[in-house]
């Protein structure tokens, strides 16, 4: 029984007695005034009156103190029955277990012991402090500080030294309860080491392979740039024109993987790239080195990230129709315009490329050629599951819609979405 609840039960029994009495002697008094008007009688009975107090107000004070007696004794058995179940809940668990004031450890179970390596006894001569890494001994104390002001309880992760001297993760949840009339910590600790160098070591391995896979996109990239110029090289030895155009041609689409993984090298996360900053860049390369032709590029459309295998397909679609514009759509005009959209359409895109030129002449149908670009154009298409369509007069407009073998958020760092 607490301080407080003796305290209680003193004062109880002071208001009955004080009670009993006030009225004892009220009550006799008037009694005897009307029973007789003796001095002689009054004396003798007010001599008994006072035994008969002293026999009452004993029995009464016995069964007050024996009412309180059997409250003290419920309460002192529940309590004990209380933490018999607790030590023996405290013990049954592969958790730690302890119980803590200001400091210093009141309660330790054998899980404890096991993950600190100290015994019950030890633990209970340490400051819990001790335990702690000293670069989490601050977070711990301002933890500590919101649960006696009566803050929720909190969960935390942090590291503690071991009797061996090894550094141990864990995983505890602390509560603040009363106990004794003092406020007091319970706390439920378990040893997350072996989860946290699985993680480190999983973030280790993650490293080495963005590490491989960024040197694998690099070395890719130079050995389309070889080939590219080696096309270039070989395109000085053509015997005529029309073969110089075909090696120029096969060279600007290397060009055009290449920059993809270049762009996937300098990308965070190595899976994506922002589509729309890519196509930039390579109608910006195209418009630059391939013909020269002045022609003004709109490029629209929503946050849009390709994994390699759309961003290739598609990059080489765009390729060839930005090329075919640049090269046949402007035989008359001065300045043309060419438009180039991703609109995102449901889980797909729609890609889509216009020109204001001549547009295709009638005698061409684009799903029934020889020519080698538009023949890429359909095959690409197709391997990304799209129905490619065509529209002429004025100009000409190319759209695909397709849904992407893997879903990319807009954000920067590109997380695959499930």
């Amino acid at each position: 029984m607490s301080a407080e609840s003796g305290r209680r039960s003193a004062l109880r029994i002071a208001l009955v007695y004080a009670s009993f009495g006030a009225a004892w002697i009220f009550l006799s008094d008037t009694a005897l005034g009307w029973l007789s008007r003796d001095p002689a009688l009054i004396t003798q009975i007010a001599m008994y009156k006072g035994w008969l107090y002293v026999l009452i107000t004993a029995s009464l004070l016995y069964s007050l103190l024996r009412v309180e007696f059997h409250i003290r004794r419920s309460a002192e058995e529940a309590t004990r029955l209380s933490e018999t179940k607790f030590r023996h809940i405290a013990q049954a668990t592969s958790a730690a277990m302890i119980i803590f004031d200001n400091q210093q450890l009141l309660f330790a179970n054998e899980g404890a012991e096991r993950l600190t390596g100290y015994t019950r006894e030890e633990l209970l001569a340490k400051p819990l402090g001790s335990l702690l890494l000293p670069e989490h001994k601050p977070a711990a104390k301002n933890i500590l500080t919101q649960l006696r002001t009566g803050g929720p309880a909190v969960h935390l992760e942090m590291e503690i030294r071991s009797k061996q001297g090894d550094v141990r993760w864990i995983d505890a949840s602390v509560i603040a309860f009363e106990q004794g009339g003092r406020q007091t910590f319970l706390g439920t600790v378990f040893d997350v080491s072996q989860r946290k160098n699985s993680e480190q070591m999983i973030r280790l391995s993650l490293r080495e392979k963005e590490v491989l896979l960024k040197e694998i996109h690099h070395r890719v990239k130079n050995n389309m740039q070889v080939i590219s110029s080696l096309l270039h090289l070989q395109s000085d030895y053509a015997k005529d024109n029309y073969h110089k155009v075909l090696f120029d041609e096969s060279q600007g689409r290397v060009k055009s993987m290449a920059l993809i993984h270049e762009k996937l090298y300098q990308s965070e996360n190595l899976a994506s790239i922002d589509f729309l900053e890519y196509i930039r860049d390579l109608t910006d390369s195209l418009q630059r080195s391939t013909y020269g032709r002045q022609v003004t590029v709109s490029i629209t459309g929503d946050d849009c990230r390709l994994g390699i295998d759309d961003a290739i397909p598609c990059g080489l679609i765009i390729h060839e129709l930005f090329s075919n514009s640049l090269k046949h759509a402007f035989p008359v005009q001065e300045h043309g315009l060419i438009e180039i959209s991703m609109q995102r359409l449901n889980d797909g895109w729609i890609l889509t490329v216009r020109d204001n030129g001549v547009g295709i002449p009638d005698t061409i149908d684009p799903f029934n050629t020889k020519t080698l670009g538009l023949q890429l154009v359909i095959t690409l298409a197709q391997q990304l599951g799209g129905k490619p369509s065509f529209k002429t007069g004025p100009g000409t407009t190319f759209s695909l819609e397709f849904a992407p073998v893997q879903q990319f958020s807009s954000a920067p760092d590109g997380i695959l979405k499930g």
